[in-house]
């Protein structure tokens, strides 16, 4: 694909992921879309023949970003889980969560939108894998067990974090010692 189409695309999924950010996707339309990335409805139908098309592509898009977010929050140690390279991790996870509530708003609305739309449920089910597959393979060194269930600890919490840590009586210091000493107790690094 040339390069400016993928540029066009990219700008089309900026532009789609700002109103979805604003409005929801109740008020997530082609020609609005088009409006805010600066193109005319038409090309935007040229890259994307429907709102279907659209949000898978922007799904895709947006998970994207955030595989590289969570991979750069890995650090030497990680991988045997000792237990201040956890606790890093988990707290830049934790911090992430709680200071990207625009990104927390997104996933919102990504899942609403799988709940109707298969291509759409198909990125946020692959987002999930990729990020299951990374941590267990990651972890491996610790024991196959171990390392699937450290995963299945911290994978879904992360997400429950981010929209409920304003209720939580503990603070992110305390969430984060828990948090990083499961992790480190399934992994037998504690």
């Amino acid at each position: 694909m040339p390069r400016e189409h993928t540029d066009t695309k990219q700008r089309i999924a900026a532009a789609t992921l700002q109103l979805l950010r604003k409005t929801g996707m109740d008020g997530l339309t082609m020609r609005q879309v088009a409006q805010t990335a600066g193109i005319s409805l038409g090309n935007l139908q040229y890259h994307f023949k429907s709102k279907h098309l659209l949000l898978a592509y922007t799904a895709e898009h947006y998970f994207g970003v955030h595989d590289v977010a969570a991979t750069a929050l890995m650090e030497p140690g990680l991988d045997r889980g000792e237990p201040e390279a956890v606790r890093t991790f988990v707290r830049g996870l934790l911090q992430d969560a709680e200071q990207i509530s625009d990104a927390c708003l997104i996933f919102r609305e990504m899942w609403a939108v799988s709940t109707r739309d298969g291509a759409v449920e198909q990125q946020v089910d692959d987002y999930y894998a990729r990020m299951s597959e990374a941590l267990t393979e990651l972890w491996r060194p610790c024991g196959e067990d171990r390392a699937r269930r450290a995963t299945s600890l911290l994978l879904p919490y992360i997400d429950g974090y981010s929209i409920s840590h304003k209720a939580l009586p503990g603070g992110r210091d305390e969430v984060v010692e828990m948090l990083a000493g499961m992790v480190c107790e399934l992994l037998g690094s504690s």
